[in-house]
């Protein structure tokens, strides 16, 4: 088995964002090495797929540990990376393989977004044997391939059951650790092919009521100019392969959407899949945002206890719950603090 090689030229993301691509780097190639450099080397991560050519994307990273402590590990690796290393979906596989990972040993959360998951994938890290990865985004990307008739269901649930166990290489001083990842949001449109992979995953669930969760989104991505009806209809667009109820929506022209009709599809798709899961019987623990909030210390310790896992500094742990958890971040808490966007009366009345 062998990995192609390639040095990064350049870099480049049109939007922050943006789910991963092999395109956001500029590469000269290198040569090849010994794929199983990729599992013995814990700098090299996976990054994302390369559907056209049937290859996974790792980026090579001077020092992991610098991608886990990030708020967002897909930008993290973005910015870090050195090299760029694929391999084939079949060479994927066969790697995968190899990886023991209990799934007793995994956490998973699942959210809408704007719910406290950062700071709970925070407080996570400071557990013991506890290995908390902050968006790892070949996952996204797994959702946008993923058509939501379920007619590929099969190849995606193949390409997820690999890249989650090399998401979870054993590196950890050679023990096997509990792996935490939080999402983003969209990936509980593939919550019920996980947990078919993956059944006995510690699964949870982040949401907060809907005007409050329109409002913070749109702080935290809308910035202070309204969006013009362009770019709201780009964003529908972008979000149609993410969001399964926007996906399915009956829409007569894209001048007929607006950011209330857009954004409360986005909060009820996600609601959604969260109840099927559990009307089909998934263990899901609940978690609003306001009671995460109004009481972080008591809300995490019943995570913890839900999650089995276990904090012997609670000093560092106090400290953690009470910083901003994106701070240095494009929606630090400071940031956001300067844009006073709302959603306008037609937009709300939408919502």
């Amino acid at each position: 088995m062998k990995a192609q090689v390639f040095d990064i030229v350049a870099r480049e993301r049109l939007m922050p964002f943006e789910i991963p691509s092999v395109t956001d780097f500029e590469l000269s190639e290198r040569g090849f090495v010994d794929a199983q450099e990729v599992l013995a080397n814990p700098n090299i991560l996976l990054y994302c797929l390369e559907p056209e050519s049937q290859q996974a994307v790792f980026v090579k990273t001077p020092d992991a540990a610098d991608i886990l402590a990030a708020p967002f590990y897909y930008l993290s690796q973005f910015e870090h990376a050195v090299q760029v290393l694929k391999v084939s979906y079949e060479t994927l596989d066969r790697l995968a393989n190899q990886v023991v990972l209990d799934d007793n040993r995994m956490v998973l959360i699942y959210s809408i977004g704007r719910s406290g998951t950062t700071l709970t994938s925070s407080a996570f890290s400071q557990a013991e044997e506890v290995v908390s990865l902050s968006e790892p985004d070949v996952f996204t990307q797994l959702v946008r391939m993923r058509d939501f008739s379920g007619s590929n269901d099969a190849e995606i649930g193949k390409l997820t059951r690999a890249c989650l166990l090399l998401t979870c290489k054993d590196w950890v001083n050679g023990q096997q650790p509990v792996w935490v990842i939080k999402f983003r949001s969209f990936v509980v449109e593939i919550a019920d092919l996980i947990y078919g992979l993956f059944p006995h995953a510690k699964c949870l669930f982040l949401y907060r009521n809907a005007d409050p969760w329109v409002e913070s989104f749109v702080r935290a991505f809308g910035g202070n100019v309204y969006p013009t009806q362009e770019q709201i209809a780009a964003f529908w667009m972008w979000d149609k392969m993410v969001v399964s109820k926007i996906d399915r929506y009956k829409l007569n022209s894209l001048e007929d959407i607006n950011a209330g009709l857009l954004a409360g599809l986005m909060w009820l798709s996600g609601m959604e899949r969260c109840l099927e899961r559990l009307e089909a019987g998934q263990p899901i623990l609940l978690v609003r945002f306001e009671d995460l909030r109004a009481n972080p210390e008591h809300v995490i310790a019943k995570i913890f206890d839900f999650c089995g896992v276990h904090v012997a500094d609670r000093n560092r742990l106090h400290d953690v719950l009470n910083r901003d958890s994106q701070a240095k971040t494009l929606i630090s808490r400071n940031k956001l603090k300067q844009v006073d966007l709302e959603l306008r009366p037609n937009d709300q009345a939408e919502l």
